[in-house]
């Protein structure tokens, strides 16, 4: 990522291999900067430096984070196993953090290798949403779902054990970006504190059985109906 992008790569990394199974994720050192104003494809692919380009080489995919803006205003582009994601004007797009944003792109990545076949042009949430209209990546990370028609087509999709292996990691870093985005929640916090509850596990689940116990006289009634009319007779 560029120096001053505001996004933590190694805790990132830390909390996405926690959660798969199958994809490792690693960050890397090596001098990452857009010399131009814009970024544009695929002459700024081309101008990678050496370190980067080697190092690419010798992994399945290769993301880079920058804060300049694509000459298209697209999010991103890619070429060949590489990807230059922009995060240009994402205060104005989304209250959520720019963490937040890392994953939702790595998701869409994998969503793409799987299959790249349809984009929905409408902003639905799904991670299908090819994205004309920006400001709806805010509502794709707080649902970060698959819809009933992506989920159908690409589950008869999934012929290779890779493939199958990709979108059971795809489920799981879907599920935990939406329950952290939709409360609001930096995804690195939500990291550091599954990580935290998994630790603290036994003690938690002794702690709970007192509570409920000095709770037993706070009682909540509910009542549910329906329509009469509704009913079968």
């Amino acid at each position: 990522a560029e120096k001053g992008l505001g996004i933590d790569l190694k805790a990132i990394a830390e909390g996405l291999n926690a959660i798969c199974k199958h994809l490792r994720f690693q960050t890397d050192s090596s001098p990452f900067h857009i010399g131009t104003r814009q970024i544009a494809h695929p002459s700024s692919y081309n101008t990678l430096s050496d370190a980067i380009i080697q190092k690419a080489s010798r992994v399945d995919y290769t993301f880079l984070f920058s804060g300049k803006q694509y000459y298209n205003n697209y999010f991103f582009e890619t070429y060949g196993s590489k990807a230059i994601i922009s995060f240009f004007g994402w205060q104005q797009l989304t209250s959520l953090s720019k963490n937040n944003g890392v994953v939702i792109f790595i998701a869409d990545l994998i969503a793409l290798r799987i299959d790249n076949s349809f984009r929905h042009d409408n902003e639905t949430g799904c991670i299908y949403d090819f994205g004309w209209n920006k400001a709806g990546i805010d509502l794709e990370m707080r649902n970060s779902f698959i819809c009933a028609r992506c989920l159908s087509r690409i589950s008869q999709r999934l012929s290779s054990k890779e493939d199958r292996a990709l979108f059971a990691d795809l489920r799981e870093i879907l599920n935990t970006l939406g329950k952290a985005s939709k409360w609001n929640k930096d995804i690195v916090q939500f990291f550091e504190g599954t990580r935290g509850s998994r630790r603290k596990k036994p003690r938690a689940r002794m702690q709970s059985v007192t509570r409920k116990r000095n709770r037993r006289a706070r009682k909540y009634d509910v009542f549910l109906a329906h329509n009469s009319s509704d009913k079968a007779f």
